[in-house]
């Protein structure tokens, strides 16, 4: 899990293989367990998942990267440490480039500012722990890079337009939703 970038405080991963990766989530609870079989075939699946991510961080999508290194290396940066205190400023002396500089060109060729960019991906990534169970919401904030829980719910809120506790509720039920559905499909 190190090796795919997750970790107890960054407990969330990036892959293009999001279908095949459900596909192998599903597959998982139809095999009973009390079988040797069924536990190498369950062994397989999990490295199969393993293999998965590690092939999305080792090959990402060339049509969306950006053209300029350091926006690449600026990006990469942000998705490895967007839990921890990062300002722009901190961001620039860790790329070793000029704050002005970065925050121009990243503006230009990406749209957005670098701040905008930072704060999306932190929701983002929160709006995927949401959908679990086992992190409460000042954890989620505190592991999607905020320290102050009430700041995060008012960014998340300006994102969503919900707040954390309203989307991960809608979010339990759109999962039990598809449970239902697909207990009644087999």
């Amino acid at each position: 899990l190190d090796a795919l970038g997750c970790s107890g405080h960054h407990p969330v991963f990036q892959t293009e293989n999001m279908e095949r990766i459900i596909e192998i989530i599903e597959e998982s609870f139809l095999w009973d367990q009390e079988s040797l079989f069924a536990e190498l075939m369950l062994s397989a699946r999990l490295y199969e998942f393993l293999a998965l991510c590690k092939q999305t961080s080792e090959n990402p999508v060339a049509k969306d990267q950006p053209r300029n290194p350091h926006i690449r290396e600026a990006i990469a940066y942000i998705r490895s440490y967007y839990a921890t205190p990062m300002t722009v400023q901190s961001l620039a002396e860790a790329l070793c480039l000029n704050r002005s500089y970065l925050s121009s060109i990243f503006k230009q060729e990406m749209g957005v500012t670098l701040q905008q960019y930072l704060t999306d991906h932190r929701l983002t990534r929160a709006a995927e722990l949401l959908g679990l169970k086992n992190f409460s919401i000042d954890e989620i904030a505190e592991y999607s890079g905020y320290r102050d829980t009430l700041v995060f719910s008012k960014a998340f809120k300006r994102k969503y337009a919900v707040t954390p506790t309203a989307y991960r509720k809608a979010e339990y039920e759109k999962r039990e939703q598809y449970n239902e559905n697909t207990v009644h499909r087999f």
